[in-house]
């Protein structure tokens, strides 16, 4: 027979004594409900059930199956037993009776948690029983050592090894007391959890170093967990003012100049995560209280009298934030002055890569004016220029795109190459691995140019127009060699590749004849014609733009004849010599730095190729990319 909610809740109401009204006033719902529930014409909400649970003071077992809890009483349950059965159930007030409080211990880790041996503490975390966990931070922070049990250097010694673990449950738990406690505020945030307790200074100076640390993963969840209150938000971001009352200075002879105190690290930490989270109210009110602060303290510095000071005494702020006053004819006595915080250049970088340039704006301008202030001690907040704001705007657009091709996954690869070569994010060797010509032409030219043919065979490339391009900027005549032989051996039957270092003047392993025999086979499989140059045009006027639009249609042998005819005219005006011809004239140029050496090398290609064209002669190879270097390259002749 099927269990029926409606009669259970009917029976546990009956036996309160309670009406239908009186049942629906205590669930804050209608007295018609509660009666479809009891005549079975419907259920209760999943969200109604432990609600109905509590009142009715039963497991929520118990009202979907009947089954009644066969276990003993909490009196006659062996006592460990109990705690951790009480534990698990959130039991608080039982919790307290049996008086668990006292021998629950915050330190009460295993050196090794997954033993299977759960601890009190380690019990809370494991079922989330917060209200027992609030309990004991209101009875007393205890810890299983031999420390006082109250001192708050000794329990903070004491779980030196488990903050992280202890402040995110605490603040998921909405314990502020906690917090309040530990003196939470004053610990720095690290990447790196480095408490040791031989360097732990329990009584913290204005140095990070002598602060208690939390992990940047804890500060991070903190202000992310969507379960973490508010109240504890608010707590942790409640600004502390500087109170020079607060720190004392030692006088004695055996602590003379030992700075103790309450000091604060957590500053840019804060400022950055309620930044991230959008927490935009509590981050301007957060702004507003730090600059307060800050122009108290620079106020009072301006109002010093420093007459006499001279160079024995400096004043500078700390990483820390803190301005203090050293007088070196003191054995370096120092004292702190006040505290003055600026936005850090991470966080103001961070809202420009957010593209936010409301915040970033903002954050340069509180860093402006303070830095208007305090003009006579070491001071130099992050203020970019202008032009150096504009910059930075520009890379952080540009590392968005990139992202965005990079995670773009309706294009194909070779889209993909294409688009961050034109980012020039690639690099040579990334579209050489991938045989993509098309995006290596995109990248820049001083990468371009760095390309040669042993790199190009090593990598396996096989796209003839690789190595064109290849022979034509880079006349390493070892790095030609070595790329021939390694054609040879990966790819011996691409006699287009081949062609092409031949014709570059690479020979294997320095011997001739073996190269001569290689060329005659070469020529057998690509059985090349003759050029018929006798359809191309001379035009002596031709411009540069002219010649541009000839290569876009694909018309090179025209722009190689007449760039050619254009080089020799530009070179005839610096060097007047009857008798010189071409490539006498282009290595005259680079002699009298009228073109450098890399234009010089690109010149004499240019020539070759207008050699073979009209000649016949040696062939020469190039691709659409090398003529217009060959273009840039005559009209850089001035």
């Amino acid at each position: 027979m099927a269990h029926s909610i409606g009669k259970t809740i009917a029976e546990l109401r009956k036996s309160k004594g309670w009406t239908q009204v009186e049942l629906a006033e205590r669930l804050n719902v209608s007295d018609k409900a509660v009666s479809k529930w009891e005549s079975e014409g419907g259920f209760p909400e999943i969200t109604q059930l432990p609600v109905l649970a509590s009142i009715f003071d039963v497991s929520i077992d118990y009202l979907m199956t009947g089954k009644k809890d066969v276990s003993i009483s909490l009196d006659d349950m062996d006592a460990t037993k109990r705690m951790f059965y009480l534990i698990e159930r959130d039991d608080v007030d039982n919790y307290l009776k049996y008086g668990y409080e006292k021998e629950t211990y915050f330190n009460d880790f295993p050196i090794h948690q997954n033993t299977g041996t759960d601890t009190p503490i380690l019990a809370i975390i494991k079922h989330n029983s917060f209200k027992i966990f609030n309990a004991c931070v209101k009875a007393g922070i205890r810890t299983k050592s031999s420390y006082a049990r109250t001192h708050l250097t000794s329990v903070l010694y004491a779980t030196l090894d488990y903050f992280d673990i202890l402040v995110r449950f605490a603040c998921l738990a909405g314990s502020v007391d906690f917090l309040e406690k530990i003196n939470f505020r004053s610990f720095a945030v690290s990447d790196k959890i480095i408490n040791n307790r031989s360097n732990i200074i329990h009584s913290q100076t204005y140095e990070e170093s002598t602060a208690y640390l939390i992990s940047k993963k804890t500060i991070e969840t903190i202000f992310t967990d969507e379960n973490v209150p508010e109240n504890v938000i608010d707590y942790i971001c409640t600004y502390i003012p500087f109170d020079s009352k607060k720190i004392n200075y030692g006088s004695s002879v055996a602590d003379y100049g030992r700075i103790e105190g309450q000091f604060y690290f957590m500053e840019q930490d804060i400022i950055e995560q309620l930044y991230r989270s959008k927490r935009y109210d509590l981050l301007n009110k957060y702004l507003q209280s730090i600059a307060e602060d800050s122009l108290k303290t620079i106020q009072l510095f301006n109002g010093l009298d420093r007459r006499g000071e001279g160079a024995r005494v400096k004043y500078s702020i700390t990483s820390s934030s803190y301005l203090i006053r050293t007088d070196s004819d003191s054995y370096g006595y120092t004292t702190v002055k006040g505290k003055v915080i600026t936005i850090s250049p991470k966080i103001i970088h961070l809202a420009i890569s957010y593209l936010d340039e409301k915040y970033a704006s903002k954050f340069i301008e509180y860093n402006k004016m303070l830095s208007k202030e305090l003009t006579k001690c070491d001071f130099a907040p992050f203020v970019p220029s202008e032009t150096e704001l504009k910059e930075l705007f520009e890379r952080a657009k540009r590392e968005k795109r990139i992202l965005s091709i990079k995670n773009n996954t309706s294009i194909s690869e070779h889209e993909r190459r294409c688009k961050l070569a034109s980012e020039n994010t690639l690099s040579l060797e990334d579209v050489v691995i991938a045989d993509d010509y098309e995006a290596f032409v995109l990248l820049d030219e001083t990468e371009r140019v760095k390309l040669d043919p042993e790199l190009l065979s090593r990598n396996g490339a096989q796209d003839v127009r690789f190595y064109i391009y290849a022979v034509n900027v880079n006349h390493n005549v070892e790095k030609l060699n070595v790329g021939l032989k390694i054609i040879l051996e990966k790819y011996p039957k691409r006699y287009d590749i081949q062609d092409v270092l031949l014709s570059a003047g690479a020979i294997i392993d320095a011997n001739i004849a073996m190269t001569n025999i290689l060329k005659q086979n070469v020529l057998i499989f690509n059985k090349q014609s003759n050029v018929n140059n006798s359809d191309i045009e001379v035009n002596e006027s031709v411009t540069k733009q002219q010649l541009f639009e000839k290569i876009e249609s694909n018309q090179l042998q025209y722009v190689i004849v007449n760039a050619t005819i254009q080089m020799e005219r530009r070179l005839k005006v610096h060097i007047a010599e009857q008798g010189v011809d071409l490539a006498e004239m282009i290595d005259k140029a680079l002699t009298i730095g009228i073109i450098d050496e890399f234009n010089c090398k690109l010149l004499h290609k240019l020539r070759m190729a207008r050699n073979s064209i009209m000649h016949a002669g040696n062939k020469s190879h190039y691709t659409t990319e090398v003529v217009k270097m060959w273009v840039e390259a005559v009209y850089s002749i001035n």
